[in-house]
């Protein structure tokens, strides 16, 4: 007989019947040694292609764990609690550096709330597989940095997920951010407070700059001028440009009209740039210019002199997103859709008044 190809992709969901069955039999407990792929191959009379399939998807939810060299093993019950569930954080490796210092911090803040977890390096051919396999084993799930969303699909369960550091409520999928407005608004509030005046803006070229660039113009006031964004042109990635030299070149090239005395670049990248391109032209920092950033990476803590900033708090957005999806997962029919995180002012030598 010729099995219809929707027939055969959910031939692995005998697997995860069959795991079903041995819990509530009580023929399978938390941190039972599972049956290997073969034995359960010729129980459930299928391919042992479709048994790797079905441990791999319980592999992605949490509820197995294998073990090289000794098999899989039953990690959770699968009525768990939301707080007992291991929490899944999705990410890419195109954004890997990114979110570097989420990737220190989570085991530590994951540890503190004896909550275990796991990271997902997934593409374009894994990332729907590992969506439904969440929502159908009902697994709270955490995506870092702007991934592309299939938000219809999300929708539909919000309460399973959180997106974190970019905003998705707008798209039905709870978002933990940090409030760039109130960030913006610190920096200029404190280059102000130093005598500047003239305080220039180093953006990129990506869509979630809007809300900060919204910021610094409403902040400016009376001060604001068109001509203080300094333009970037965009990367060309056939010749591996990086953020840092555009930002350098794009600094180089105003300064020989310089009409600022202050410079708020939107992220750390940039920043490192727009500080070598000073430093090549010889502007002295912060005697000539301050230079004030966004983020508090490696990048702004080791640049000579280290970078004023405005923190996002990463540590909060981890806090936050834990108690967001045990909070949405005990009301999954009324979820929280955004929280904002309090930006912290991190104030470092590259800033100073101009009177010095």
């Amino acid at each position: 007989m010729i099995r219809s190809r929707n027939e055969q992709t959910l031939k692995y969901k005998l697997v995860y019947d069959e795991i079903i069955r041995g819990l509530t039999s009580g023929k399978y407990r938390v941190g039972d040694r599972l049956p290997s792929e073969r034995t359960l191959a010729e129980q459930l009379n299928v391919n042992i292609v479709t048994v790797r399939r079905g441990y791999r998807e319980l592999t992605f939810a949490g509820i197995v764990e294998k073990k090289v060299g000794s098999g899989a093993y039953l990690r959770q019950a699968l009525d768990a609690k939301p707080a007992e569930k291991p929490v899944t954080f999705v990410l890419t490796p195109q954004i890997w550096s990114v979110v570097s210092d989420f990737l220190k911090l989570i085991p530590e803040v994951m540890t503190a709330h004896n909550r275990k977890y796991r990271f997902i390096m997934t593409d374009s051919n894994d990332f729907q597989n590992q969506i439904q396999s969440n929502i159908e084993y009902v697994m709270p799930t955490v995506f870092l940095a702007g991934l592309p969303m299939p938000s219809e699909l999300l929708s539909k369960t919000p309460h399973l997920f959180v997106a974190m550091s970019f905003r998705s409520d707008q798209e039905g999928i709870p978002s933990i951010l940090c409030d760039d407005t109130l960030g913006i608004r610190l920096l200029v509030e404190h280059l102000r407070s130093l005598g500047h005046k003239r305080i220039a803006l180093l953006r990129g070229n990506t869509i979630g700059e809007s809300i900060q660039v919204a910021a610094w113009q409403t902040a400016m006031g009376c001060d604001y001028s068109p001509d203080l964004v300094i333009p970037l042109k965009k990367l060309d990635e056939e010749f591996q440009e990086e953020p840092m030299d555009i930002a350098r070149e794009a600094v180089v090239k105003v300064l020989k009209n310089r009409n600022f005395t202050a410079l708020i670049c939107l992220n750390d990248e940039l920043a490192v740039g727009a500080v070598a391109g000073l430093s090549e032209a010889g502007v002295r920092i912060p005697e000539d210019v301050a230079v004030a950033s966004v983020g508090n990476t490696r990048f702004s803590r080791n640049t000579v002199p280290p970078l004023t900033v405005y923190d996002p708090d990463i540590r909060e957005h981890l806090e936050q997103a834990l108690a967001m999806l045990d909070y949405n997962m005990t009301h999954p029919e009324n979820p929280e859709m955004l929280r904002l995180i309090h930006p912290l002012l991190f104030i470092r030598k590259s800033t100073d008044s101009i009177e010095k």
